[in-house]
């Protein structure tokens, strides 16, 4: 079995208007499913975000992005921790 993954996005984009207008735009965009190198399918990876982008706002443009998941991994006798498959939590933004 492999990860669903899904994105949302909105954007307002008034392309017949002139001169040209800011532009907004939102989503969202997430995933959930077994993990990859993981023998059991019930172990769970998932991640989820969000971001925004502003373009032609008084001549200035922005985007902005947060990102969150985790990999829970597994463990093999005799190995390291997550030497069976990697393990993983992560958050970030810019």
């Amino acid at each position: 079995m492999k990860p669903s993954a899904s994105k949302i996005s909105l954007d307002r984009n008034p392309q017949c208007i002139q001169p040209p207008t800011p532009r907004a735009s939102v989503g969202a965009s997430g995933s959930v499913g077994p993990q990859d190198r993981q023998s059991d399918d019930a172990v769970v990876q998932w991640h989820y975000g969000f971001d925004a982008r502003l373009r032609r706002f008084h001549n200035v443009d922005a985007t902005a992005e947060f990102v969150q998941g985790h990999l829970p991994g597994s463990d093999m006798e005799g190995e390291p921790p997550c030497g069976g498959a990697e393990c993983l939590r992560y958050k970030a933004a810019y």
